[in-house]
Parts: structure tokens; sequence; C-alpha cells
């Protein structure tokens, strides 16, 4: 080997090309940012709220003209009932009047009892009511079914209209004659002698039972169901004062 080989042969290699399909830094393009899409759900929530928002107000605005239309109308119902009580005369009271009327009485001769037609107040598919309203304060109830049947004929009228000084419901005379009238069956004219001899006013009738209330002034009531039949007590109810 010459020096011309040995001088080759020690000679450092050419480095390599370049890869060609490897882009210059200067040719990539930085990645674009990007944008926040708008949040359907938040969207959506405020889009529920708001519409329930006007719903709501809407209701509210029909409630209230809703409420006074029927305010008027309660109003003017009670001013021609208040009329029409006026402008009707019965012959008798509503404790008196009940006396009268018999369980089986026709609509017609409860008309002639009182002195004007009753109301007819409910016609369903089972049973028929009629009302008549005697004072502002009291009034009969007389209902039947389909069949006349069963006719049952009640007073209307508070406790307080009732009320009698000489009956006496304390607590502890009420507790007595309640017991005498469910245990030892006191009849009409045993309670009656037991408060003072003072009359039941009779609150209901039907085909099978007469019912009876005594009250006193200080609140105390007695209510006694006595069987048409055998004049026995079916029934005591009330409160001692």
């Amino acid at each position: 080997m010459n020096n011309n080989d040995l001088n080759n042969f020690n000679q450092t290699p050419n480095p390599q090309q370049p890869i060609n399909n490897i882009p210059p830094v200067s040719n990539i393009e930085p990645p674009k940012p990007k944008r926040n899409k708008p949040n359907i759900i938040i969207i959506g929530i405020i889009a529920v709220v708001f519409v329930a928002g006007l719903i709501f107000v809407a209701n509210y605005l029909l409630g209230n003209k809703n409420n006074t239309n029927e305010n008027n109308s309660n109003i003017n119902n009670n001013k021609n009932s208040k009329n029409s009580i006026k402008n009707k005369k019965a012959k008798c009271t509503a404790v008196d009047c009940i006396k009268l009327i018999d369980f089986d009485s026709t609509i017609d001769e409860i008309n002639t009892i009182i002195g004007f037609e009753g109301e007819l107040i409910d016609n369903s598919e089972y049973f028929t009511q009629y009302y008549w309203a005697i004072s502002n304060n009291s009034g009969i109830r007389y209902s039947y079914n389909m069949d006349f049947t069963r006719g049952t004929v009640e007073l209307d009228v508070k406790h307080d209209n009732l009320k009698n000084s000489k009956v006496d419901l304390s607590e502890s005379r009420f507790q007595t004659i309640k017991s005498k009238v469910l245990d030892e069956y006191y009849k009409y004219d045993q309670v009656k002698s037991y408060l003072a001899g003072v009359d039941g006013t009779i609150t209901m009738k039907t085909s099978e039972i007469t019912e009876y209330t005594w009250v006193s002034n200080s609140g105390g009531y007695l209510t006694v169901r006595y069987d048409n039949r055998s004049s026995s007590p079916r029934y005591a109810t009330g409160e001692g004062k």
C-alpha cells in the first residue's frame, strides 16, 4: 500500500445529505387556538326558566282575575238570596214548620205548609233535594230518593238559635243524661223531665227516626234520635258545657 492509498483510507467520509421529506422548521404552521363553543345545556336551562316564569306570571294574573269574578259572583248571589228571602213570607218559623212536615210529604204539600216554593238545590241520579230559606239564619231541607221510599226532613239552624236558659247541660249533667239515654234507654218524656220539662227541638225526621236537640245557654247540647215505632233511643251525642 502506497502513501496515496493510505491517505485515501484515512480520509473522513462526507456527511450524509439531509432528508428531503422533513420540511424546514420555518414552514410548520403553529396550532390554531380552540374556540370555546357555546354551552348548549346552560342556554337550554335559561330558556326553560324564562318560559316557566312567563307561565307563572300569566297564571297569577289570570287567577286573580278569576278570583275577582268569583267573589263578585258570590256577592251578587248573596244579595239575590237576601232579596229573595225578603220577598218570601213564611207561614211559620223553621222550628215550627218542621213539626208540620212528614218524611213522606210531597213538595207541593211542603210549599203549602211553608208558604212559598222551595228551591231545587240538587237533582242527581240517586236523590233530589229542596231547600226553603225561611230566614237569613234558618231553613228547611227536604231530600228523597228517586222512588220516594226514603225521605228526610232536616232543620237548618245554628245551635245559638236553640238555646234555652232552663236547660242545664253542664259537663256532669250531660254525662249523666247521656248515660241514662244509652244505658237505661230513657225515652223522650224522661229526657224532657230531666231537662226541666223543656221540649227538644225536632231537627230531623225520616221514616225510621225522629231527632231532638236540647241546647243550654252556655252552649252545651244533647241530640237524641228515637225510633218511630218503639220510641226507644237509637243514638245520642252532644257536648257538656
